[in-house]
């Protein structure tokens, strides 16, 4: 079976910011996990463009986007 890479772009017409969180707002709709869509984001689109300064958590890394853990409540 073939594989392909998933990639979030932000050519969809909106805000650069409000692009990306609806596109991973897509990608999860679609049937990803909420990790591999922002691995979509940030890893593997890095490692398509051979970015080696981003797209991991490590000290020295370039930092786009902010994840924190939160509790919803209902």
């Amino acid at each position: 079976m073939a594989q392909v890479s998933m990639l979030v772009s932000t050519l969809g017409g909106l805000v650069h910011g409000a692009s990306v969180h609806h596109e991973l707002q897509l990608l999860v709709k679609a049937g990803f996990t909420p990790i591999e869509a922002l691995r979509a984001a940030t890893f593997v689109s890095a490692r398509c463009f051979s970015l080696t300064d981003r797209g991991r958590i490590v000290e020295g890394a370039r930092a786009y986007y902010w994840l924190r853990e939160i509790q919803l409540q209902t």
